[in-house]
C-alpha cells in the first residue's frame, strides 16, 4: 500500500468516526452539554407557533422526517413543515427553517430566526 492510499483510508476512517461519535453523542441526549434532537425541535416549533395566526390549528411533522444540520461554529438549521389555518378556513402547509446558536456560555439554544415558503398563515412580526 502506497503512502497516499494510507493516507486516504486514515482520512476516510476519521471522518467516519468522527460522524459515528457525533450521532451517538447527539442521540444520546447532549451536544457538546447542549438539548437533544426532541428539543430543538420542540424550540422551534414554539418559535413558529408564537408567529401563527391560529397556533391552536398548527400540524407538524413527526420529528424523524425533519432534518437537522450543525455547522462548526454551533449554530443549527431546523428544516420541516408546519400546517396551519390561514384565517379564513383554509389549511395551508409552509416550509419552515429556523435557525438557532447554542451559546456555550449559558449552555441554551437561542433561536436566531425562521424563514417560510407561505407567509398566509403567519403574522408579520418581528
Amino acid at each position: 500500500m502506497s503512502r497516499r492510499d494510507l493516507i486516504f483510508w486514515l482520512i476516510l476512517a476519521a471522518l467516519i468516526a468522527a460522524f459515528i461519535v457525533n450521532n451517538k453523542i447527539f442521540d444520546a441526549g447532549t451536544h457538546r452539554g447542549g438539548p437533544t434532537k426532541r428539543l430543538l425541535y420542540s424550540l422551534a416549533k414554539d418559535f413558529v407557533n408564537e408567529r401563527l395566526l391560529i397556533p391552536s390549528s398548527a400540524k407538524y411533522q413527526d420529528i424523524d422526517s425533519v432534518q437537522f444540520l450543525f455547522a462548526v461554529d454551533s449554530s443549527l438549521l431546523v428544516i420541516g413543515y408546519v400546517e396551519a389555518n390561514n384565517g379564513v378556513g383554509n389549511t395551508a402547509r409552509s416550509r419552515i427553517n429556523v435557525q438557532g446558536l447554542y451559546d456555550h456560555e449559558t449552555g441554551r439554544w437561542k433561536i436566531q430566526g425562521m424563514s417560510l415558503s407561505d407567509p398566509s398563515i403567519f403574522i408579520i412580526r418581528n
